[in-house]
Protein backbone atom coordinates (compact mmCIF):
# COMPACT_ATOMS: atom_id res chain seq x y z
CA UNK A 1 0.00 0.00 0.00
CA UNK A 2 1.23 3.33 -0.79
CA UNK A 3 0.52 7.21 0.82
CA UNK A 4 -1.20 8.20 -2.80
CA UNK A 5 -3.72 4.68 -2.99
CA UNK A 6 -5.55 5.98 0.33
CA UNK A 7 -8.95 7.54 1.06
CA UNK A 8 -8.02 10.84 2.10
CA UNK A 9 -11.25 12.41 3.37
CA UNK A 10 -10.86 15.11 6.06
CA UNK A 11 -9.79 12.97 9.37
CA UNK A 12 -10.14 9.71 7.41
CA UNK A 13 -7.19 8.11 9.30
CA UNK A 14 -9.66 8.47 12.75
CA UNK A 15 -11.05 4.32 11.83
CA UNK A 16 -7.28 3.54 11.42
CA UNK A 17 -6.36 5.03 14.77
CA UNK A 18 -8.87 3.50 16.32
CA UNK A 19 -8.04 0.33 14.81
CA UNK A 20 -4.19 0.52 15.56
CA UNK A 21 -4.08 1.80 18.95
CA UNK A 22 -7.95 2.19 20.60
CA UNK A 23 -8.47 4.92 22.78
CA UNK A 24 -4.59 4.83 23.59
CA UNK A 25 -3.99 6.68 20.31
CA UNK A 26 -7.19 8.89 20.85
CA UNK A 27 -5.36 10.33 24.43
CA UNK A 28 -1.99 10.29 22.68
CA UNK A 29 -3.59 13.09 19.78
CA UNK A 30 -5.42 15.01 22.83
CA UNK A 31 -2.27 15.46 24.80
CA UNK A 32 -0.20 16.36 21.70
CA UNK A 33 -3.08 18.90 20.58
CA UNK A 34 -2.68 20.00 24.58
CA UNK A 35 1.07 20.24 23.74
CA UNK A 36 0.83 23.75 21.81
CA UNK A 37 -0.90 25.13 24.91
CA UNK A 38 1.17 23.49 27.51
CA UNK A 39 3.00 27.44 28.26
CA UNK A 40 -0.85 29.02 28.34
CA UNK A 41 -1.96 25.52 30.41
CA UNK A 42 1.26 25.97 33.24
CA UNK A 43 0.18 29.77 33.87
CA UNK A 44 -3.36 28.57 34.76
CA UNK A 45 -2.78 25.13 36.18
CA UNK A 46 0.85 25.38 37.18
CA UNK A 47 1.55 22.33 35.71
CA UNK A 48 1.28 19.97 32.75
CA UNK A 49 2.27 16.48 32.88
CA UNK A 50 4.86 14.56 30.73
CA UNK A 51 3.61 11.92 28.81
CA UNK A 52 5.07 8.46 28.57
CA UNK A 53 4.97 5.83 25.65
CA UNK A 54 5.78 2.28 26.90
CA UNK A 55 5.71 -0.77 25.65
CA UNK A 56 8.17 -3.75 24.14
CA UNK A 57 9.70 -3.48 20.77
CA UNK A 58 6.93 -3.82 17.88
CA UNK A 59 4.42 -3.07 20.12
CA UNK A 60 4.26 0.28 18.02
CA UNK A 61 5.83 3.44 19.94
CA UNK A 62 7.68 4.33 16.91
CA UNK A 63 5.19 4.33 14.54
CA UNK A 64 2.54 6.09 16.67
CA UNK A 65 5.21 8.83 17.16
CA UNK A 66 5.32 9.03 13.42
CA UNK A 67 2.12 9.56 12.56
CA UNK A 68 1.67 12.39 15.51
CA UNK A 69 4.25 14.15 13.96
CA UNK A 70 2.32 14.24 10.57
CA UNK A 71 -0.43 16.03 12.27
CA UNK A 72 1.94 18.84 12.34
CA UNK A 73 3.64 18.35 8.92
CA UNK A 74 6.19 16.68 9.48
CA UNK A 75 6.94 13.18 8.02
CA UNK A 76 9.59 10.41 8.90
CA UNK A 77 10.42 11.36 12.01
CA UNK A 78 10.39 10.14 15.44
CA UNK A 79 12.43 12.69 18.26
CA UNK A 80 15.63 13.40 19.81
CA UNK A 81 17.92 10.60 20.88
CA UNK A 82 19.05 12.38 24.07
CA UNK A 83 22.69 11.04 24.15
CA UNK A 84 23.41 11.67 20.67
CA UNK A 85 22.41 15.29 20.74
CA UNK A 86 23.79 18.43 21.89
CA UNK A 87 23.16 20.10 24.68
CA UNK A 88 22.02 23.29 22.91
CA UNK A 89 19.70 21.13 20.95
CA UNK A 90 18.11 19.74 23.81
CA UNK A 91 17.64 23.31 25.58
CA UNK A 92 16.26 24.03 22.09
CA UNK A 93 13.30 21.59 22.28
CA UNK A 94 12.63 21.91 25.92
CA UNK A 95 12.28 25.85 25.48
CA UNK A 96 9.44 25.12 23.24
CA UNK A 97 9.81 28.50 21.31
CA UNK A 98 7.89 27.14 18.17
CA UNK A 99 4.84 25.22 20.06
CA UNK A 100 5.58 21.80 19.12
CA UNK A 101 6.18 19.03 21.52
CA UNK A 102 9.89 17.78 22.67
CA UNK A 103 10.09 14.26 22.13
CA UNK A 104 12.24 12.12 23.89
CA UNK A 105 13.26 8.39 22.19
CA UNK A 106 15.09 5.89 24.27
CA UNK A 107 17.87 6.41 25.81
CA UNK A 108 20.93 4.47 24.32
CA UNK A 109 23.43 3.58 27.10
CA UNK A 110 26.55 5.55 26.93
CA UNK A 111 29.57 5.11 25.11
CA UNK A 112 32.97 6.94 24.18
CA UNK A 113 30.93 8.36 21.13
CA UNK A 114 28.44 9.88 22.77
CA UNK A 115 28.48 13.80 23.20
CA UNK A 116 26.86 13.98 26.57
CA UNK A 117 25.71 11.82 29.67
CA UNK A 118 21.67 11.81 29.86
CA UNK A 119 19.41 10.89 32.60
CA UNK A 120 15.37 10.87 31.99
CA UNK A 121 15.18 12.70 35.31
CA UNK A 122 16.76 15.43 33.70
CA UNK A 123 13.10 15.87 32.49
CA UNK A 124 11.40 17.02 35.69
CA UNK A 125 11.45 20.81 35.50
CA UNK A 126 9.40 20.24 32.41
CA UNK A 127 6.72 19.45 34.68
CA UNK A 128 5.71 22.71 36.09
CA UNK A 129 7.90 25.12 33.20
CA UNK A 130 10.81 25.53 35.39
CA UNK A 131 14.07 27.32 34.48
CA UNK A 132 16.72 24.25 32.52
CA UNK A 133 18.99 27.19 31.11
CA UNK A 134 20.19 31.05 31.12
CA UNK A 135 20.93 32.32 27.89
CA UNK A 136 22.71 35.21 26.64
CA UNK A 137 22.71 38.34 24.37
CA UNK A 138 25.55 38.63 21.70
CA UNK A 139 27.41 42.05 22.52
CA UNK A 140 25.53 42.38 25.57
CA UNK A 141 26.08 41.03 29.29
CA UNK A 142 22.60 40.67 29.69
CA UNK A 143 21.31 36.95 30.87
CA UNK A 144 17.78 35.65 30.62
CA UNK A 145 16.76 32.57 32.36
CA UNK A 146 15.36 29.81 29.92
CA UNK A 147 12.23 27.34 31.13
CA UNK A 148 10.77 24.12 29.91
CA UNK A 149 8.03 25.57 28.05
CA UNK A 150 7.52 22.50 25.66
CA UNK A 151 4.92 19.95 25.98
CA UNK A 152 7.30 16.99 26.44
CA UNK A 153 6.77 12.76 25.01
CA UNK A 154 9.22 10.23 26.39
CA UNK A 155 9.24 6.63 25.50
CA UNK A 156 11.68 4.60 27.46
CA UNK A 157 12.69 1.41 26.51
CA UNK A 158 13.20 0.11 30.31
CA UNK A 159 10.46 1.87 33.22
CA UNK A 160 13.34 0.58 35.59
CA UNK A 161 15.26 3.61 34.23
CA UNK A 162 11.96 5.73 35.68
CA UNK A 163 12.39 7.13 39.10
CA UNK A 164 9.12 7.47 41.08
CA UNK A 165 9.58 11.38 41.23
CA UNK A 166 9.11 11.59 36.99
CA UNK A 167 6.50 8.87 36.71
CA UNK A 168 4.48 10.92 39.17
CA UNK A 169 4.97 13.92 37.13
CA UNK A 170 4.20 11.81 33.99
CA UNK A 171 0.72 10.48 32.08
CA UNK A 172 1.42 6.77 30.61
CA UNK A 173 -0.04 4.55 28.11
CA UNK A 174 1.97 1.20 27.92
CA UNK A 175 0.88 0.06 24.24
CA UNK A 176 1.76 -3.71 25.87
CA UNK A 177 -1.83 -3.74 27.14
CA UNK A 178 -3.51 -2.80 24.26
CA UNK A 179 -6.83 -5.26 23.69
CA UNK A 180 -6.23 -5.89 19.80
CA UNK A 181 -8.49 -8.65 18.76
CA UNK A 182 -6.84 -8.73 15.46
CA UNK A 183 -3.35 -8.27 15.79
CA UNK A 184 -2.72 -8.44 11.69
CA UNK A 185 -5.48 -5.69 11.49
CA UNK A 186 -4.35 -3.61 14.15
CA UNK A 187 -1.33 -3.68 12.55
CA UNK A 188 -1.83 -2.74 9.41
CA UNK A 189 -3.90 -0.16 10.32
CA UNK A 190 -0.96 1.34 12.51
CA UNK A 191 1.32 0.83 8.96
CA UNK A 192 -1.38 3.16 7.56
CA UNK A 193 -0.88 5.53 9.68
CA UNK A 194 2.65 5.86 9.10
CA UNK A 195 1.91 6.30 5.40
CA UNK A 196 -0.53 9.10 5.88
CA UNK A 197 -0.28 11.90 3.37
CA UNK A 198 1.49 14.80 5.43
CA UNK A 199 -0.85 17.40 3.67
CA UNK A 200 -4.19 15.77 4.59
CA UNK A 201 -3.16 14.82 8.05
CA UNK A 202 -1.75 18.56 9.04
CA UNK A 203 -4.98 19.92 8.65
CA UNK A 204 -5.60 18.55 12.17
CA UNK A 205 -2.85 20.44 13.27
CA UNK A 206 -3.67 23.85 12.05
CA UNK A 207 -7.19 23.57 13.11
CA UNK A 208 -5.60 22.41 16.70
CA UNK A 209 -3.38 25.85 16.58
CA UNK A 210 -6.10 27.67 16.06
CA UNK A 211 -8.14 26.65 18.87
CA UNK A 212 -4.89 26.57 21.86
CA UNK A 213 -6.26 29.40 24.02
CA UNK A 214 -9.78 27.63 23.89
CA UNK A 215 -7.64 24.16 25.32
CA UNK A 216 -6.34 26.37 27.73
CA UNK A 217 -9.37 28.35 29.43
CA UNK A 218 -11.50 24.67 28.78
CA UNK A 219 -8.43 22.98 31.23
CA UNK A 220 -8.73 26.26 33.56
CA UNK A 221 -12.51 25.73 33.72
CA UNK A 222 -12.96 21.73 33.94
CA UNK A 223 -9.79 20.36 34.78
CA UNK A 224 -10.12 20.54 38.22
CA UNK A 225 -13.22 18.62 38.43
CA UNK A 226 -11.60 15.91 36.63
CA UNK A 227 -9.25 15.75 38.97
CA UNK A 228 -11.33 15.89 42.18
CA UNK A 229 -13.44 12.81 40.51
CA UNK A 230 -10.60 11.16 40.24
CA UNK A 231 -9.89 11.35 43.83
CA UNK A 232 -13.26 10.17 44.53
CA UNK A 233 -12.59 7.33 42.85
CA UNK A 234 -10.10 6.07 44.36
CA UNK A 235 -6.52 7.88 43.07
CA UNK A 236 -4.45 8.92 46.46
CA UNK A 237 -2.17 10.99 44.80
CA UNK A 238 -2.40 14.03 44.03
CA UNK A 239 -0.14 14.58 41.44
CA UNK A 240 -1.58 11.61 39.69
CA UNK A 241 -5.11 12.79 39.72
CA UNK A 242 -4.27 16.38 38.03
CA UNK A 243 -2.02 14.54 35.60
CA UNK A 244 -5.08 12.07 34.41
CA UNK A 245 -7.47 15.04 35.42
CA UNK A 246 -5.45 17.29 32.50
CA UNK A 247 -5.42 14.66 30.02
CA UNK A 248 -9.50 14.31 30.50
CA UNK A 249 -9.68 17.61 29.83
CA UNK A 250 -7.65 17.63 26.52
CA UNK A 251 -9.76 14.80 25.40
CA UNK A 252 -13.18 17.15 25.83
CA UNK A 253 -11.27 20.18 24.67
CA UNK A 254 -10.37 19.16 21.20
CA UNK A 255 -13.42 18.00 20.91
CA UNK A 256 -15.29 21.13 19.23
CA UNK A 257 -12.39 21.99 17.11
CA UNK A 258 -11.70 18.40 15.56
CA UNK A 259 -15.54 16.49 15.24
CA UNK A 260 -14.79 15.12 12.54
CA UNK A 261 -12.11 13.03 14.53
CA UNK A 262 -13.27 12.99 18.35
CA UNK A 263 -17.31 12.58 18.01
CA UNK A 264 -18.77 12.31 20.94
CA UNK A 265 -18.74 8.37 21.72
CA UNK A 266 -14.70 7.99 20.80
CA UNK A 267 -14.68 10.81 22.94
CA UNK A 268 -16.42 9.41 25.79
CA UNK A 269 -14.91 6.17 25.37
CA UNK A 270 -11.45 7.92 25.59
CA UNK A 271 -11.93 10.07 28.49
CA UNK A 272 -13.04 6.48 30.38
CA UNK A 273 -9.87 5.17 29.21
CA UNK A 274 -7.75 8.08 30.62
CA UNK A 275 -9.57 7.50 34.09
CA UNK A 276 -8.31 3.74 33.69
CA UNK A 277 -4.85 4.98 33.17
CA UNK A 278 -5.05 6.56 36.07
CA UNK A 279 -5.57 3.42 38.54
CA UNK A 280 -3.22 1.57 36.48
CA UNK A 281 -0.71 4.01 36.88
CA UNK A 282 -1.01 4.22 40.68
CA UNK A 283 -1.21 0.44 41.02
CA UNK A 284 2.32 0.40 39.14
CA UNK A 285 0.58 -2.13 36.69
Amino acid sequence: MTATTQETTPAAWKDDLLAGFGSAGVCAVAFWAGAIAAREIRETQSTFPLFMITGAQGTGKSTLLEFLWRLYGIPDYEGIAPLHATTNALIKALAGDDRKPAVFVTVDRPTKWTPNSFTWDELKPCYAGDRIAERGTKYSDEVTDVAASAGVVFTPDNEADISPALAERSCRVDLDRICRDDPASSAAAAYRLVLWPVDDAREFGRKIAACAPAIADHLAANADARAYGLQRSGIKSDRLATNYGQLMALIEAIGPAVADVLDTCVGDSATQFAAHLAHQHQRGA
